[in-house]
C-alpha cells in the first residue's frame, strides 16, 4: 500500500515525532508543510493518505486545514494523527470534519499528549513533559500495523 503523509509540527516537532514512527511502519513518503509548498505535493499513485497536525487553542493547526481544502480527497482512504496538551479526540474534530466534507474514507484516527509550554505554560516548565515518549512512538507504531491489516 503506498501511502503519502503529510502534516504540520511547528512547536516542538511532538507531531513530526508520530508522523516518523508512523511513516517507518508505513514506509510512508513525509511532507512537512512548515517546509513544503501543498501545491507542489501530487496525491495521484497513493493508496493512503495520512494528515497530521498539532493542536493548539484545542484545534488543529490552521495548516492543516489549508491544505486539505486544497486537497481531492473524494472516496480516498484517509487517517488521522495528532498531537496535544489536551489530549482529546474532540480538539481535532474540525481536521475531522474537514476530512469528512470532501467526503473521504476516514479509516482511523491517532492522538498522544505532546509537550506544551506556550503562553503562562511555559513559567511552570511546560506541560507533558517528555511526551511524545517512547511509550507514545510504540503505539503509533502500533496504529499504523492496524492500518495495514
Amino acid at each position: 500500500m503506498k501511502t503519502i503523509m503529510i502534516y504540520t509540527s511547528t512547536h516542538h516537532g511532538n507531531t513530526e515525532q508520530i508522523a516518523l514512527a508512523i511513516g517507518e511502519v508505513l514506509k510512508a513518503d513525509l511532507h512537512s508543510l512548515d517546509r513544503e509548498n501543498i501545491s507542489l505535493i501530487n496525491l495521484e499513485g497513493y493508496d493512503l493518505i495520512g494528515l497530521g497536525a498539532g493542536v493548539r487553542g484545542r484545534k488543529p493547526d490552521p495548516k492543516i486545514i489549508w491544505a486539505v481544502d486544497k486537497m481531492d480527497l473524494k472516496d480516498r482512504k484517509v487517517f488521522l494523527f495528532s498531537t496535544s496538551a489536551g489530549n482529546s479526540v474532540d480538539e481535532i474534530r474540525l481536521l475531522k470534519d474537514t476530512v469528512l466534507q470532501k467526503q473521504a474514507h476516514l479509516i482511523g484516527e491517532f492522538m498522544c499528549a505532546g509537550f506544551f509550554d506556550w503562553a503562562f505554560m511555559k513559567w511552570f516548565g511546560g506541560y507533558n513533559k517528555g511526551h511524545p515518549d517512547a511509550t507514545d512512538l510504540e503505539n503509533a507504531r502500533k496504529f499504523a500495523h492496524s492500518l495495514l491489516t
